[in-house]
């Protein structure tokens, strides 16, 4: 299995891969942000916590909430989740309702949507 994470830091270089969309479409964000947020991880004091990155002016910009915190920007280092190509790929992340496709079979895995306090 190949790992679908890559490495990148807040304000580096937007990559030149394909990274995996949130939710697989275009987001209704806040004026002046990027509608088209990809998956992103972030360790912070050893705990993972969930997030999004952004092409900001062709560089990596992200947003996180951690500990009643809002952090945004140059967060430091992250990981994304890239699509791989298909012959190397063992398995697909797809955002789907439920019910989803009986047809198929599915490992669900849960996303915390949770909102920063304001």
């Amino acid at each position: 299995m190949l790992d679908e994470w890559m490495d990148l830091r807040g304000g580096d270089a937007w990559p030149d891969r394909p990274l995996v969309k949130a939710l697989d479409k275009t987001s209704d964000t806040i004026a002046g942000e990027s509608p088209d947020q990809y998956v992103t991880l972030w360790y912070q004091a050893g705990e993972l916590v969930k997030g999004r990155v952004w092409n900001e002016g062709r560089k990596a910009a992200a947003c996180f909430c951690w500990n009643k915190n809002e952090y945004r920007g140059n967060v430091g280092s992250i990981q994304v989740l890239m699509h791989l190509s298909e012959h190397v790929r063992g398995f697909d992340y797809k955002w789907i309702p439920q019910p989803f496709d009986k047809g198929k079979e599915w490992i669900p895995v849960h996303v915390d949507n949770s909102k920063c306090p304001e």
